[in-house]
């Protein structure tokens, strides 16, 4: 079973997985990946991505105009470092077939359109693993399309900000749950 969380850029989607996932690790191995903002007097930069399992990191992407020009290919106003993005996928990769649970913040547009962590967020998807993943709100019905299209069961969350701190609870005891049950298997 994977579990989904969506919603509106800033409701607290982040936020929650992080608690979530932060709770999970305690107990199990947790294989995925993060990529939080890089912030600079208050103005985004960029992102990192982080490996969850070695917590190795590279750039994502570094906006264009802080590097001043860009050789790799470019993603809105960022301009995407494959090389490091293969770094940390390659390891993130190499973990997933270890690990209890699979955990990705986020499926993005940006991260789609990087072939090294569409291939490893494809790879998750179809794993017979438990996962928590953050959605791009304009990607939930896409992704929740291909689940269910896999015969793959999935609870998808449309967070928002009256609803963000009572998921916590309801979303970590469904995720301790299919842990569980996957570990018996």
């Amino acid at each position: 079973m994977k579990i989904l969380i969506t919603g509106r850029p800033g409701v607290g989607k982040t936020t929650l997985f992080s608690r979530v996932v932060s709770e999970l690790r305690r107990s199990y191995s947790t294989a995925g990946f993060v990529c939080p903002e890089v912030r600079e007097s208050g103005t985004r930069i960029g992102f990192k991505v982080i490996d969850l399992m070695s917590g190795y990191e590279g750039w994502l992407a570094i906006s264009i105009d802080k590097l001043g020009s860009c050789r790799g290919p470019r993603i809105g106003k960022y301009c995407v470092l494959e090389n490091e993005v293969e770094r940390v996928m390659a390891r993130t990769r190499a973990s997933l077939p270890t690990a209890s649970i699979i955990a990705i913040d986020e499926i993005g547009p940006m991260e789609l359109n990087i072939k090294s962590s569409k291939e490893v967020i494809d790879l998750a998807i179809s794993m017979d693993k438990p996962g928590i993943f953050v959605v791009h709100y304009r990607l939930a019905s896409e992704i929740a399309s291909r689940l269910k299209g896999s015969g793959v069961s999935y609870k998808l969350y449309m967070v928002d900000p009256v609803n963000r701190d009572k998921l916590y609870n309801e979303i970590l005891s469904l995720a301790l749950r299919i842990v569980s049950e996957y570990k018996q298997i």
